[in-house]
């Protein structure tokens, strides 16, 4: 047996919700990596300033403003990676929204948001991917869950959870689809992160209590979840598939 090769040297890589948190974590680390890496965020200016620091630190990334629950801004994203690259070989499907609502206080609005941009968006991108990687007949892709969609959610509100949830049934349902081109679809679930969304509009005795039930003690960092998403994206997990990976410390066991 040889030494675990997690290099992803040259991998034309797109990550979505790239401008921050886990997503900025998971780009920088896999250019330190050697990805050439492609930040997608509906928010151009952060999605600039992480491709800024990754070059500035002899990376190589670039930055593309995409709405990803708009079809022809996927669309537009994907003719620019054909046109520039001609391949892509991982995905990181990682923008996500987590608004905090009570259940009664839901509309349908806010429903087809939080579906839109955290499943469609998933759908949208995993199908101009799956497209390129068919032909390659190669690629990675890497799915963004939550604790929320295994447990059916805690702090999180309802809608996000069932996008989350359906993302898991998306990995298991496309990682079929994908093996006879040699895709791998796998997901990550993160538990309590300190990210902004552990903060935003959480009652801190919750976050206390969700850390006691913690069986190592106490919250993941956004490198946790990177270094897991490096992982499923090398030659290291080239057989693995249709998984979903919790990085929950324990909380979660399913």
């Amino acid at each position: 047996m040889g030494n675990i090769e997690m290099r992803l040297n040259k991998k034309i890589t797109l990550i979505t919700g790239g401008g921050q948190g886990i997503g900025e974590t998971i780009a920088r680390l896999f250019a330190q990596n050697g990805a050439e890496t492609i930040i997608c965020d509906i928010n151009e200016k952060r999605a600039k300033n992480v491709a800024d620091k990754i070059n500035q630190n002899g990376g190589v990334a670039i930055s593309f403003k995409t709405d990803v629950a708009c079809v022809e801004e996927v669309e537009k994203l994907f003719g620019f990676i054909k046109k520039r690259y001609g391949r892509l070989d991982i995905l990181v499907n990682n923008a996500g929204v987590s608004p905090k609502q009570k259940f009664e206080e839901i509309t349908e609005d806010d429903w087809d948001k939080v579906l839109n941009v955290n499943l469609k968006g998933c759908f949208l991108c995993s199908k101009q991917a799956f497209e390129i990687m068919k032909k390659i007949q190669s690629g990675r892709i890497i799915n963004m869950s939550s604790a929320a969609g295994q447990m059916g959610g805690y702090a999180s509100s309802v809608h996000y959870a069932a996008s989350k949830a359906g993302i898991l049934g998306f990995t298991k349902a496309l990682a079929r689809v994908g093996g006879p081109y040699n895709i791998t679809v796998n997901a990550i679930a993160p538990g309590k992160i300190l990210t902004d969304l552990y903060y935003k509009d959480v009652n801190p005795k919750i976050n206390e209590q969700i850390i006691k039930e913690i069986p190592l003690g106490h919250p993941g960092k956004p490198e946790d979840v990177a270094e897991t998403a490096l992982f499923l994206a090398s030659d290291a997990a080239k057989y693995i598939s249709g998984e979903c990976i919790s990085v929950s410390g324990g909380w979660i066991r399913i």
